[in-house]
């Protein structure tokens, strides 16, 4: 895929942030974007080569705008819940 999300969990942090991270690293996903929703926050990661690069880390008041999949943009304070 060009694109994956990951909500965290609490139960499944390490998973989540570690060994997803690497599969989709290795499996060559473009773009991921981890999502933290008890820090109303999303990291966004892009693939350099073979490892992924943060690009930038978003409060949940942020619209965040795709590298690879052109047009696509995400408000995420239209999605998010209070």
């Amino acid at each position: 895929p060009d694109l994956v999300f990951e909500i965290v969990s609490i139960g499944s942090v390490k998973r989540d942030l570690d060994e997803k991270f690497h599969l989709y690293e290795q499996s060559g996903v473009k773009e991921y974007w981890v999502v933290f929703p008890f820090e109303k926050q999303v990291s966004v990661y892009l693939l350099e080569g073979t490892e992924y690069k943060l690009m930038d880390h978003f409060q949940f008041n942020s619209k965040i705008s795709s590298a690879n999949l052109i047009g696509f943009s995400l408000d995420l304070e239209k999605v998010s819940e209070d």
